[in-house]
């Protein structure tokens, strides 16, 4: 079955004890894959080594109020619900917890990481896990922008973009800078290169990164495009290098 068959990436052993066999409506537990938009595996830096370690500091969590310490971690939490989620190899986290029939909200939270929210319809159809590989062409890479429109909008939505704090190698080509209006840091400024699905939004600091993965021969230059709700866009050549990164500071009216 071409790809399906041959790719961990979203394969998953789901036990009968996930799902009431009694209440069908109900759904006990489900899987969620949540892929790193750098590395493009389902798989997110920074997490607990151990869910001992993660549980302790939810707990203090709930009783100080102080999330110092969850701060300092890639965090999956159910919304309404601030269980932590059982992993499973090579990096799904499955969530243990009795659900009617509803849509749910996951929220990431990381220093490596933007803040993503996930929202999930219960129960699932087919496949207990999101997002769904039914929906895939099994004969096309997972990735593949080829893949059916169902299928890549789910798989958008669980792709975490890495932030300025994310642990990129060496190697990696990237464009780095600080988005200001008269010298003042602009927070919420939406800046990508032109084309690209994959979008950074600054915070307070006004900073942002960006990755390049597919840059002919040595370099090329390459549009980088902020936008923002209270400034006039701002499109930048930039010359970038296989390799290292390249600084781009940008100035909005």
């Amino acid at each position: 079955m071409g790809n399906l068959q041959t790719t961990f990436v979203e394969r998953v052993t789901m036990t009968p004890a996930l799902v009431d066999q009694q209440t069908p409506p109900r759904q006990t537990g489900f899987a969620v894959f949540l892929f790193d938009a750098f590395t493009r595996r389902p798989q997110l830096v920074g997490t607990y080594e151990s869910a001992e370690a993660e549980i302790a500091d939810q707990e203090h969590f709930d009783r100080t109020g102080d999330r110092s310490r969850l701060d300092e971690y890639t965090t999956v939490r159910l919304a309404i619900r601030p269980i932590v989620p059982r992993a499973k190899a090579p990096g799904p986290f499955l969530f243990f917890v009795e659900l009617p029939a509803s849509t749910y909200s996951i929220a990431v939270r990381s220093p490596y990481y933007l803040p993503r929210e996930v929202a999930i319809g219960l129960p699932l159809a087919g496949w207990l896990a999101f997002p769904n590989i039914t929906l895939a062409n099994e004969d096309a890479p997972l990735d593949a922008p080829s893949q059916p429109a169902a299928y890549r909008a789910q798989r958008d939505s669980v792709t975490i973009v890495p932030s300025t704090r994310y642990p990129f190698p060496s190697t990696a080509t990237l464009v780095r800078g600080t988005v200001r209006s008269a010298g003042v840091p602009v927070a919420g400024a939406t800046v990508r290169r032109q084309g690209s699905p994959l979008a950074y939004t600054t915070a307070v600091n006004g900073e942002y990164v960006l990755f390049l993965h597919d840059l002919p021969g040595v370099g090329a230059v390459v549009s980088v495009e902020a936008t923002h709700p209270g400034h006039p866009s701002v499109v930048t050549p930039v010359q970038a290098f296989r390799g290292m990164t390249a600084l781009n500071d940008i100035t909005m009216l």
